[in-house]
């Protein structure tokens, strides 16, 4: 009996998920682009991320300085005394 020796189907070459920044850049080229998008994209987020935060924290600021308003108009409108628990 003769072994059959079967040859290895040839598959394509596996090629890579994102494109090279240009067929004659080099490997390191190529990754050190790649590092550089992702630390930029990184940066891009975070400043993002700091923008809507300060946006909030002035809107929160602005709104309680309104609420303030609000509460010395009421006082003036309605001097009453207060029937709050005195301290002990």
């Amino acid at each position: 009996m003769a072994a059959q020796i079967s040859e290895p189907e040839s598959q394509p070459p596996i090629s890579s998920c994102r494109k090279k920044k240009s067929k004659e850049a080099s490997f390191v080229e190529d990754e050190s682009s790649h590092i550089d998008g992702s630390l930029m994209l990184q940066w891009m987020n975070t400043k993002t991320a700091l923008r809507t935060l300060s946006r909030r924290c002035f809107e929160c600021q602005r709104l309680s300085q309104r609420r303030m308003k609000v509460l010395k108009k009421l006082k003036v409108l309605f001097p009453f005394r207060h029937i709050w628990p005195t301290r002990i």
